[in-house]
């Protein structure tokens, strides 16, 4: 998504649609303060009330209440603290949805016109460990492809000395 750009390249949520962005540059964390941690940029010319969640796998996901509209921001370590979790913890992932009781249906975009995501309390980015990339994969492939020709070829190559007759 990017830097915001006042909504040249907006994503439009849809009545009650959401998404989920992962941060590759920094990873989200809590501040340990009364400070905001993450700030949604949402533009448009209805002001409509967004969701948020976020998550350290993509997979479990922890409220962090909601914004209304434009641009916001939320301190996530009271919501942090309430279950249990520690303030540095990093997260990758973002979902923003729509509330889908506000209806907008009647405009041309409707729901949510997500701008841009930042994290202000932030940390390294989490690595992405869970899949071997294809360049370390290639190689191993042909090097064990080689090693299966070679012996293949040794196994079937007459011994010295032996008559081929």
């Amino acid at each position: 998504m990017g830097p915001p750009n006042d909504g040249e390249a907006a994503y439009s949520l849809g009545q009650g649609g959401f998404i989920t962005y992962r941060f590759t540059d920094n990873s989200l964390t809590g501040s340990d303060s009364d400070q905001a941690d993450l700030h949604i940029f949402e533009v448009g010319p209805l002001v409509e009330d967004t969701f948020v969640w976020i998550s350290d796998d993509n997979e479990n996901f922890l409220s962090v209440g909601s914004v209304t509209g434009s641009t916001s921001s939320i301190d996530i370590d009271p919501f942090l603290a309430d279950a249990g979790i520690d303030p540095f913890t990093q997260f990758s992932y973002v979902r923003l949805q729509d509330d889908p009781n506000e209806n907008t249906s009647n405009v041309t975009y409707a729901g949510a016109d997500i701008d841009a995501v930042g994290a202000i309390s932030s940390a390294a980015p989490v690595p992405d460990n869970g899949t071997v990339p294809l360049p370390g994969t290639a190689p191993l492939l042909a090097m064990g492809m080689l090693g299966l020709i070679a012996a293949r070829a040794r196994c079937s190559s007459p011994r010295r000395g032996a008559s081929l007759s």
